[in-house]
């Protein structure tokens, strides 16, 4: 049987992939800034360029981000269901 626990350890796990790629998204898209209007505009691409596929690479962190936030969703509505005050403690101060 599964545990609060475990599952706070999933769910604390989560929460940081999620940080980390909203803070992933966020340089890339700055990038990005950098070469549609910033101090790189008009500069030529070449084929192993950093902003070659830029865009795409976006738009899957994004996927994958909006599939995390989801499962966290999902974990979220899962632990309220366990019952006891030390498991309503360990909600409210990890959740």
């Amino acid at each position: 049987m599964i545990t609060l626990a475990e599952w706070l350890k999933d769910y604390q796990k989560l929460s940081e992939e999620i940080e980390y790629l909203e803070f992933k998204i966020d340089r890339e898209k700055r990038e990005l800034k950098r070469w549609v209007s910033g101090d790189l505009f008009g500069v030529r691409l070449t084929e192993g360029s950093i902003a070659v596929g830029l865009e795409e690479r976006i738009d899957a962190m994004e996927w994958d981000l909006a599939h995390k936030m989801n499962d966290q969703i999902s974990i979220e509505r899962f632990v309220r269901v366990f019952d006891g005050l030390d498991n309503k403690i360990l909600y409210h101060r990890y959740v």
